[in-house]
């Protein structure tokens, strides 16, 4: 199963999570921020997250969601993608509503609803630019290499 890496498949996992962050993260850090900042102020009892935190953790999460889209999403229905966004930002708001005493449905609803709207439009602009990364436009690049 992982003896070859496929490069074609590495652009496209690529796409995936420029397209993600250009989509995603104006939302977070202009609409969501306040939002968060109100409800979770009490958890950090008054103390900013370290910005290494902030840029580290962050990166990881959007790598994990980049690769359920990846994985999850890309040549499925609509119904399919938003049926994943859906588990996946239901477990978390949904976790979130029952361990954070200040959490909110309204919040809840918002992000679920942000979650499954932002992979669909991801899942979109990806299958529309993915063919075009992976064009033939150099036939002489092997586009598989051993994996040792």
């Amino acid at each position: 199963m992982f003896d070859k890496i496929d490069i074609n498949q590495m652009k496209i996992f690529g796409v995936v999570l420029v397209v993600l962050l250009c989509v995603d993260l104006p939302m977070i850090l202009i609409i969501n921020n306040k939002i968060y900042s109100d409800l979770l102020s009490d958890i950090n009892k008054g103390d900013s997250v370290p910005i290494f935190n902030k840029i580290i953790y962050g990166l990881c999460a959007y790598l994990l969601v980049a690769f359920g889209i990846y994985y999850f999403c890309l040549n499925q229905s609509y119904l399919h993608v938003v049926l994943f966004a859906a588990v996946v930002f239901g477990v978390y708001d949904f976790t979130n509503l029952s361990i954070i005493a200040n959490y909110n449905f309204k919040a809840a609803s918002i992000d679920i609803g942000w979650g499954i709207l932002c992979t669909l439009i991801v899942t979109i602009i990806t299958s529309i630019i993915s063919p075009m990364v992976i064009s033939s436009a150099h036939p002489e690049i092997v586009t598989t290499t051993e994996v040792h």
